[in-house]
């Protein structure tokens, strides 16, 4: 299971303990991952996660910006992972 620490800096481990790194640990990518999972179980739309990651792009470019996000950390963390 990985782990996400959020206190002294954000960070994603791997089950062996290795901080992920590349293109999944960019700062909205991770930015993602913590707003998700202080949510929890509660739906999060993707508007309420354009407006807190990306507010000055317009919606076009911020969905686009999402998908990518999406798709590199489930690339790294798993499908599962969100």
């Amino acid at each position: 299971m990985f782990v996400l620490r959020l206190l002294g800096g954000i960070s994603v481990q791997s089950p062996c303990g290795v901080v992920v790194s590349g293109s999944a640990a960019q700062r909205h990518r991770l930015g993602l991952l913590a707003v998700l999972a202080l949510r929890g179980s509660r739906p999060t739309s993707r508007d309420m996660l354009l407006g807190l990651l990306w507010p000055e792009k317009d919606s076009r470019f911020g969905r686009r910006l999402l998908n990518l996000a999406v798709h590199a950390l489930r690339q790294v963390l798993g499908r599962d992972a969100i």
